[in-house]
């Protein structure tokens, strides 16, 4: 698991921040420039264990990549199978 990683979408570069708090609540703060303005957002996992944005009036782009994102954000959070690295 990573606490810091890039992506590439559309042409953006967006970073991921994983933040912990002390109550084991987990989030990703996001961060993104889009038309000379940097943007920032978290996502946060809901009940059913999707990655979803919390802030609202976002731009529309943002808000097109958030399954993407929730699809990322898990592949991070899953530990590695280190039987499978071993080829047990």
């Amino acid at each position: 698991m990573k606490d810091f990683f890039i992506k590439t979408c559309r042409g953006h570069q967006f970073e991921f921040t994983r933040v912990m708090s002390a109550g084991s609540d987990t989030w990703y703060h996001i961060s993104v420039i889009l038309n000379d303005v940097l943007i920032k957002y978290r996502m946060r996992s809901n009940k059913g264990g999707e990655w979803k944005i919390t802030f609202e009036r976002l731009p529309n782009i943002l808000y097109s990549l958030e399954a993407e994102f929730n699809d990322l954000i898990k592949a991070n959070e899953t530990p590695p199978n280190t039987n499978e690295a071993r080829g047990w």
